[in-house]
């Protein structure tokens, strides 16, 4: 996975992509990379441009990537988009009211939301968010400081 890993961060870097980071992750063979920071509208660029980069990188290696949440059953994390993102108001001081703000509306529209994320309309992300291993229920809306078991 490594080399895989380390060719794709070379060549999005290559193409301009900001990639901050990469990490191993719990399932085997899972790998995460970070996009960002990334102002504006070109983070969906970049996030969208570093997709097919990565999966023209595992042709050249004989693998294929999958961005289902859970590709693999088992006793494990499965794999989701983590997104941050910030408004001006929120950036500045006494930020967190529009922070607040901002988690208040999400939290009266998570089921619509969770459709929303998955093509079959949450059906795929049941199998990992199922509130073990660091996830909170797909039923379930929270939020918090430094919580991995957030949604």
């Amino acid at each position: 996975g490594r080399d895989i890993v380390e060719a794709h961060y070379r060549a999005c870097l290559y193409a301009g992509i900001r990639v901050s980071g990469t990490n191993a992750e719990v399932m085997p063979a899972q790998w995460e990379y970070q996009v960002g920071p990334t102002p504006g509208i070109d983070m969906g660029d970049d996030l969208w441009v570093s997709r097919y980069i990565l999966h023209r990188v595992a042709e050249d290696f004989g693998v294929v990537v999958s961005l289902d949440p859970k590709p693999m059953p088992g006793d494990w994390n499965g794999a989701g988009a983590h997104t941050n993102f910030s408004t001006e108001p929120m950036r500045k001081p006494g930020g967190m009211a529009a922070i607040q703000d901002a988690i208040d509306k999400m939290s009266k529209h998570q089921s619509r939301h969770i459709k929303a994320y998955d093509p079959k309309e949450g059906k795929d992300n049941e199998r990992r968010l199922t509130g073990a291993h660091e996830t909170s229920s797909i039923h379930d809306f929270s939020a918090g400081v430094a919580n991995r078991g957030c949604s």
